[in-house]
């Protein structure tokens, strides 16, 4: 076929086909248009799930009559001017293009007015190809009426879902626009039936619980810091899948794997595997930062330090669910006796004591007295006794409302993650007595050439020596009498990068895998001190309910379940 130049209602079927996928695309793209306007209510409704009619009336300042035939053609806007505007857009829409690709494939209506018109005027267009205007009556403000939706475009109509699938696309995006703009009141009505109102409180508390039930209103965390505004929830509310996490983005809703990925990876230390959070939180960084002109539907977006962004991020939420966690049963019943701190103080790394050394290499033992048996040491916590341990992975402990059961490994594993994370990044680095070589692939060097400088910002001094190989000259001071193979560990490290649990930054990455391989291991004999250590260590943790990777630390068994497993109720 010979190159020919497509005709414009064929070129403007296909760009229309970019931002208009669905009927959810052109809700989306309305109801921004309708928050550049500064309006304060936005009201939706929906007919067969959207694909036979589309209403969005908004009270903005209105377009006046003679710029309304501009509205459907291609690149007319009033957003941007210049190519200077494109490196800090601080609007939702920028490129012009939405009232034209809606036009393009269906048949349109838009009324408007503003505050200096005496009456409104009345657009149509039909398929993008037919136009006129004429005068109506009606307020200020905009309202956009579509109807029969791809009526020209029949493959993308066939690939279009149920009405019902189509309308719950609808409801999440009114939603998380309501979400992203907690002042604006919007309402969605769906075949005549109100299904969505959030009252323009300024709350976003109040929308999150119109979204989720009232019965979520009393799990929720606010967050209210300066990198990021919003609400988590209770981890012990929680859902199979990441649907449940709204993100923005200078209050643009986006889809941002890196920034989500910053929420569950702190969550996953308090959760089981395969759960996910609920939370709506607002990042809020200087618009030149943040490039939108990504995608046409502008969902995805490019932060200019994603990785300093990410941190900030999980550093956040971590902190606000440290203080507002539930905190589990057996914590009231640790002591903190001043006779325990020597022996505790050794959980934590760079302190002296005898008790378990939280950095020997992965598989080494510890000790135990001659003949095997486990003593009361004189000064043990009087609310918690314990009791030794079982099959050497639990530690045996009653207290005043039952037994608990204590994960050694998994409880061992927040210590040390917990120590790691107050001492990393900024830690001084210590040269090696010897040099460590590192034993590379090439895929492994390539992501050590890209991350060497992080590294070192962690302490860890690498060079690169010959081809492929590198050096690894000095480590944190804070590790550096362990004793460990620490070439080997940065190895393994870098070896993490496909593994889900280890996702994220390398800092992040590292704190994970020194809890996790430096952590005593199930089938470690443990002395009394070594568990009392542990447990006064596990005490002071922000999140001892959980390892990292969101397995329990601990279980109770109370006096009333013993009974009952023993028939005494």
């Amino acid at each position: 076929m010979a190159v020919q130049v497509l005709p414009a209602a064929l070129a403007a079927k296909i760009a229309a086909g970019e931002v208009v996928e669905r009927p959810a695309s052109v809700v989306k793209e309305l109801c921004e248009n309708a928050l550049d306007a500064q309006a304060a209510a936005v009201a939706v409704g929906v007919e067969q799930g959207g694909l036979r009619r589309i209403v969005v009336a908004d009270d903005g300042t209105g377009i006046s009559g003679t710029e309304l035939p501009l509205t459907v053609r291609r690149y007319a806007t009033s957003k941007i001017s210049s190519v200077e505007d494109l490196a800090a857009i601080q609007t939702l829409g920028f490129r012009g293009e939405a009232l034209a690709s809606i036009a393009a494939v269906s048949h349109l209506h838009v009324r408007s007015r503003t505050a200096a018109d005496r009456a409104a005027h009345v657009l149509t267009a039909v398929g993008g190809e037919r136009v006129a205007v004429e005068p109506a009556a009606g307020p200020v403000g905009t309202a956009v009426d579509v109807q029969h939706l791809f009526f020209n475009v029949p493959a993308r109509l066939a690939f279009c879902k149920s009405p019902q699938a189509e309308t719950q696309r609808i409801i999440q995006c009114v939603q998380h626009l309501a979400l992203s703009h907690p002042a604006v009141r919007f309402t969605l009505t769906v075949n005549g039936r109100e299904v969505f109102a959030a009252s323009g409180s300024g709350r976003i508390e109040d929308v999150f619980i119109a979204m989720h039930g009232h019965e979520i209103a009393e799990q929720l965390i606010a967050i209210d810091e300066p990198l990021v505004h919003g609400v988590l929830v209770q981890p012990t509310v929680n859902r199979g899948n990441r649907t449940g996490i709204s993100l923005f983005v200078n209050n643009r809703w986006v889809q941002q794997r890196a920034l989500t990925y910053a929420i569950t990876d702190v969550y996953a230390e308090l959760m089981p595997e395969g759960r996910y959070p609920l939370a709506a939180l607002n990042v809020a960084l200087p618009w030149e930062e943040v490039d939108v002109n990504v995608h046409p539907q502008k969902s995805d977006i490019r932060l200019k330090d994603a990785g300093r962004i990410v941190r900030q991020l999980r550093s956040a939420v971590r902190s606000v669910l440290a203080q507002h966690v539930a905190v589990q049963p057996m914590r009231q019943h640790f002591q903190s006796m001043d006779s325990w701190r020597s022996a505790s103080a050794a959980a934590v790394p760079g302190q002296s004591g005898q008790a378990v050394d939280l950095f020997r290499p992965a598989g080494a033992g510890t000790t135990t007295p001659e003949n095997g048996a486990v003593h009361s040491a004189p000064s043990a916590p009087a609310e918690l006794r314990v009791l030794g341990q079982l099959g050497n992975m639990y530690v045996i402990a009653e207290g005043v409302d039952g037994m608990y059961l204590i994960d050694q490994h998994s409880a061992h594993e927040r210590v040390l993650y917990e120590a790691v994370l107050k001492r990393l990044p900024g830690a001084e680095s210590q040269p090696l007595l010897q040099p460590q070589p590192l034993a590379l692939s090439p895929t492994h060097v390539q992501w050590l050439e890209t991350h060497v400088e992080e590294l070192a910002r962690m302490g860890f001094a690498l060079e690169p020596f010959g081809n492929d190989a590198w050096l690894l000259r000095a480590v944190p001071v804070f590790l550096a009498d362990k004793g460990h193979d620490w070439g080997g560990f940065v190895v393994t490290v870098i070896e993490q990068e496909d593994n889900p649990d280890y996702r994220g930054d390398p800092l992040e990455r590292l704190r994970w895998v020194i809890a996790c391989h430096g952590a005593v291991k199930a089938g470690d004999v443990l002395s009394h001190e070594q568990i009392m250590a542990l447990l006064s260590a596990l005490e002071r943790c922000d999140l001892a309910r959980t390892c990292p990777h969101g397995r329990p630390t601990m279980v109770r068994l109370s006096h009333a379940q013993l009974a009952r497993e023993f028939g005494r109720t």
